[in-house]
């Protein structure tokens, strides 16, 4: 049993429950899909990617996520960068239009992990400026947990992130 069996269980049991209210459902499906990422769970991953599908222009006000970056987390996890990038691209907009500059500041960050990772020299040139976005609205509301990882992130893919020509 992992650390993170009980909480897959508890989200299990709230997805299974027929006369369950649909936002626990949701709910319990978002903490899924986390546990599934945070546990590189593929198959489950998958699930969710298709469970979650649906719902994405929805933001559930007890997570303040955009559940396109969930979905975008999901789909880099299985390796689907295109459809991955296509999620965080949804997350972005709808965190720009809705002005929610906390989970922007997040899904700039998970964004650019999922363009170093999978993307070309032009798309880490792209995860250059979303860490920019995301350090300088984290910096302006204090959001020091994510200002310290977005530093992190940048020393341990410093030469990935390097604007420098091919070559």
């Amino acid at each position: 049993m992992t650390d993170t069996e009980p909480a897959f269980r508890a989200a299990r049991l709230v997805m299974a429950k027929p006369s369950a209210a649909r936002n626990a459902v949701v709910s319990a499906r978002m903490a899924h899909a986390l546990l599934a990422v945070l546990d590189a769970e593929v198959d489950e991953c998958e699930t969710d990617l298709e469970a979650l599908a649906p719902l994405e222009s929805l933001m559930p006000t007890q997570w303040a996520m955009a559940t396109g970056r969930v979905l975008g987390l999901l789909a880099h996890a299985v390796g689907q960068k295109r459809r991955a990038w296509n999620h965080f691209e949804q997350a972005l907009a709808f965190c720009r239009a809705s002005g929610f500059k906390p989970e922007l500041a997040w899904t700039c960050h998970d964004y650019a992990a999922a363009l170093v990772d999978l993307g070309t020299r032009d798309d880490r040139v792209k995860a250059a400026a979303l860490l920019d976005e995301g350090e300088q609205i984290a910096a302006a509301l204090g959001l020091e947990p994510l200002r310290k990882r977005i530093s992190a992130f940048r020393e341990r893919y410093r030469l990935r992130l390097a604007r420098n020509p091919a070559g």
